[in-house]
């Protein structure tokens, strides 16, 4: 047979046909493949016959017919998984939910160890390829594979471990990449950030953990660094004022804890690394910042820090004009300075020494500040501070002394009259003190000081010697008007000065005070004199409301003074029987009323303030305790059965 068709069906439903061409022989067979065919699971028929042989109907066709039964038994669906991405060192599971009674065996490319189950746990450290093999209970196999690609981690860097202070601050991480995201979280909890590299003060020891992950793949990077945080030690110190004077030194004492290293700075470019620097002398002017630098044992630092205020021209008490001597030049500034206030001294003590004080706002024209006017340190300058200038009278402190206005002829006169041409012993002098003439008035004064010179012999020992300005055309005392007078009885000098207080000049001409002298009981020890007592003079400054000089001419007077020698008397007071004495007293001022009773006394100062009073049950003499006294003129006030009494006396 040279041809022949084959057809076949499966399940009586007819496949296809195949036509076979060749040379058979009789009695001879040849296998032929008609085709392929997915069988369904179960129990199949299959039927295949011929027809055509050669082209011709065959006549016997029932004979050309074979039949096959078979089984198809079912293969495992095996499933690998998906094909996916993941991120080095991440575990991940392949496969799907086993199925009962089948076998699972799986390989994979690079070769790993992998489970005998449907869903292993892989974490590939590359690219990998798993092939799965699941057999059921017919030894059916069936297959699969998933491709796990590998990307790499993002390298994080948290940073050194580090060992900080408490209350130093410090950078995590490093500079940020692109394509990144960053967490940060810490252990004790409580840190949060999503930067690169955030700064933080931290105030414990704790753990940082970093998180990078990359916004393109996802997978994430970790790292942790530590951070220790060391105590601080405790910087702490005080010191003696913090106003004080240039040439005083500063004490400094230190109570600081947990240090054992220190750095003191002063400010004045000098330092120390002492741990208490008892002293500390500024040789200018402040103000000074002094600061204290203390290390622990794990060089952990702290500091603290003060001004300090050296003052380089402390107040003297008295010294109000600053020219380093209390005189009554010092009046003058006080007059200029009059009811001005501001800062206070700490210490308003009016004791000669360097009180430190913070300047005022305003100066005098010499540049002088006015916190100097200001004796008694009370805030503002005013006639109580005329009583510092008494008590420290003559006193100086690196003496320069100041200026003094010169004259001649031609300029208004500063001059004296005495009202007698002679006097005796115990007998009344009266030298008015007059400034300017009717022909040569004064015009724009404020201010005037001068030293009136006398016999220290036969006027030194006076048995009164005051002053009254109650007449002075310049002013009105108590109102616009403070006076001071010093005598100095031993020398022959009495120092006046006179000035203003509404900083407003004033110009005329005529009497600006008096002295009333009652001379003494003898004569120097001599039975008959005849001297002639002259009056003058000297270091005479006047100024006007802006501190500018006045030019004076000056003229002096004389009187003549006779008399006999006989016994230095007791002071007699001239409108009683009342005798004072000593005059000038030091510490004891003795009373005698003679036949009068005292019920009293009052002591007032030469501004008319009361500085003692004391009561008596009907005595005709008293000793007073009159050291609380500072040195000056007082007035004395008698109370007698027979009436009022009044007198002067110098404390000494």
């Amino acid at each position: 047979m040279d041809s022949v068709k084959i057809g076949w069906s499966v399940n009586s439903k007819v496949v296809s046909s195949y036509a076979w061409t060749g040379k058979l022989k009789s009695d001879s067979s040849i296998s032929v493949t008609l085709g392929s065919f997915k069988f369904p699971n179960g129990t199949d028929t299959i039927k295949v016959w011929t027809y055509n042989p050669n082209g011709t109907t065959d006549s016997t066709p029932q004979n050309d017919s074979s039949f096959a039964i078979i089984t198809v038994n079912p293969t495992p669906s095996a499933n690998a998984g998906k094909n996916r991405s993941v991120c080095f060192g991440v575990m991940d599971t392949i496969g799907s939910s086993s199925v009962p009674n089948d076998a699972y065996f799986w390989t994979s490319n690079p070769t790993s160890v992998i489970g005998s189950v449907s869903n292993p746990v892989v974490s590939p450290a590359v690219t990998t390829t798993y092939y799965l093999y699941e057999t059921n209970s017919y030894a059916c196999v069936g297959k699969d594979s998933v491709t796990l690609t590998v990307n790499p981690l993002p390298t994080a860097n948290a940073g050194k471990d580090t060992l900080v202070c408490f209350g130093d601050s410090v950078f995590l991480g490093t500079k940020p990449d692109t394509g990144y995201s960053y967490s940060w979280s810490s252990s004790p909890s409580g840190f949060r950030s999503i930067l690169a590299n955030p700064r933080l003060v931290p105030k414990s020891s704790a753990a940082y953990y970093l998180s990078i992950t990359s916004n393109s793949t996802g997978c994430t990077g970790l790292d942790t660094a530590y951070g220790s945080v060391n105590p601080l030690p405790h910087a702490r110190f005080s010191v003696s004022d913090t106003l004080f004077c240039t040439q005083d030194s500063l004490g400094l004492i230190d109570s600081s804890t947990g240090a054992v290293s220190y750095v003191w700075t002063f400010g004045d470019g000098t330092t120390d690394t002492g741990k208490n620097i008892h002293k500390h002398h500024f040789t200018k002017t402040g103000p000074y910042h002094i600061r204290l630098i203390v290390t622990n044992s794990s060089g952990c630092s702290d500091s603290t820090k003060t001004w300090v205020y050296p003052d380089g021209d402390c107040v003297w008490p008295g010294d109000a004009n600053y020219d380093k001597v209390d005189n009554i030049y010092d009046l003058l500034a006080i007059g200029i300075g009059y009811n001005n206030s501001e800062y206070n001294r700490l210490d308003t003590t009016t004791q000669w020494y360097a009180h430190p004080c913070e300047d005022w706002h305003k100066s005098f024209k010499s540049g002088t500040n006015y916190k100097h006017a200001d004796c008694n340190g009370d805030g503002i300058i005013d006639s109580l501070d005329i009583a510092a200038i008494i008590r420290n009278y003559s006193k100086s402190h690196s003496k320069s002394g100041g200026s003094i206005t010169s004259g001649n002829p031609n300029d208004p006169a500063l001059s004296l009259s005495i009202s007698k041409d002679s006097v005796g012993t115990s007998d009344t002098i009266s030298v008015q003190m007059n400034l300017g003439t009717a022909s040569k008035s004064l015009s724009n004064i404020y201010g005037i000081c001068y030293t009136v010179t006398y016999d220290p012999v036969n006027v030194g020992r006076a048995k009164s010697f005051s002053a009254d300005f109650s007449n002075c055309w310049m002013g009105t005392v108590g109102k616009n008007l403070v006076y001071l007078v010093h005598n100095d009885s031993v020398n022959g000098v009495m120092d006046i000065g006179i000035t203003r207080t509404d900083h407003k000049n004033v110009s005329g001409y005529g009497e600006i005070g008096k002295l009333t002298i009652i001379t003494p009981d003898n004569v120097g020890g001599k039975r008959l004199i005849r001297k002639e007592l002259r009056f003058g003079f000297e270091n005479i400054k006047a100024i006007d409301n802006v501190e500018d000089d006045v030019s004076l001419y000056t003229v002096g007077d004389s009187v003549l003074f006779y008399g006999y020698s006989a016994g230095i008397a007791p002071q007699t007071n001239t409108d009683s029987n009342i005798h004072l004495y000593p005059n000038p007293a030091q510490s004891i001022l003795h009373i005698d009323a003679g036949k009068e009773l005292i019920s009293e006394i009052g002591i007032s100062d030469i501004l008319g303030r009361k500085v003692m009073t004391m009561k008596y049950a009907q005595v005709r003499q008293t000793d007073m305790n009159i050291n609380s006294l500072i040195p000056g003129t007082y007035f004395i006030y008698i109370f007698t059965d027979h009436g009022f009494a009044r007198s002067r006396f110098v404390k000494d």
